[in-house]
């Protein structure tokens, strides 16, 4: 019987990857409304360039953007460019409409909740405060806390650790078949949730509410 269900953040309880595009490309066209001679979708396609080098979690794409359009980092345009792509996520940060009531029932059956994520822990706690769902889970893991990231085995353990239980009464719902290989190596029962990019997987579903399926 599964007992747990264990959630990833990104493009899992909300959807990470259209916020982050809409928040990249409002931070270019304030820059270009202050000044900045840029094409605005060559010049996100260079933003995503520089971000799959640095990565995700790198706090610093817009200061090199700068530095490769101009040759030094002019602050002006990197504050208005930061103020809007936060202004932008800020606003527009909300759940999936299957998220919250997905996750009351799951209460309801009495199931123990948790989240797993990839991060730097302020980022992820900002968002999981701001989308209004830290009440429903009984623990976060963020990997630049505990030192491990998924789809390192470590991460799970320390999951499987926090709720007690052995690793088949535990599921792991993510949108990353990578990262659930981590969760399977460690007995845990895995789906993948594939409404953002869909792949390959079994069990794969396309909305979280379809997870009530796999609990009793």
């Amino acid at each position: 019987m599964i007992k747990s269900v264990v959630f990833d953040l990104d493009d899992t309880l909300y959807n990470s990857t259209a916020l982050s595009e809409s928040a990249r490309k409002s931070a270019l066209k304030a820059m270009v409304n202050e000044g900045l001679d840029i094409d605005l979708k060559k010049g996100y396609e260079d933003l995503m360039r520089i971000v799959k080098r640095y990565g995700s979690n790198y706090s610093e794409h817009f200061n090199r953007f700068l530095e490769e359009k101009l040759g030094y980092v002019d602050y002006k345009f990197l504050a208005s460019g930061v103020i809007a792509y936060h202004n932008t996520k800020f606003a527009y940060i909300r759940p999936f409409d299957d998220t919250v009531p997905t996750l009351i029932k799951l209460v309801k059956r009495k199931k123990k909740l948790g989240i797993v994520t990839n991060g730097v822990p302020v980022k992820q706690w900002e968002k999981i405060l701001r989308l209004g769902l830290e009440h429903f889970f009984e623990f976060v893991i963020i990997s630049s806390e505990v030192k491990y990231e998924k789809p390192s085995p470590k991460i799970y353990e320390i999951a499987l650790e926090r709720l007690d239980l052995p690793p088949e009464e535990a599921l792991m719902v993510d949108n990353k078949i990578e990262d659930l290989k981590g969760a399977k190596n460690v007995g845990m029962k895995t789906v993948l949730i594939a409404r953002v990019k869909d792949a390959e997987y079994a069990p794969k579903i396309k909305k979280l509410s379809e997870i009530l399926n796999f609990v009793d």
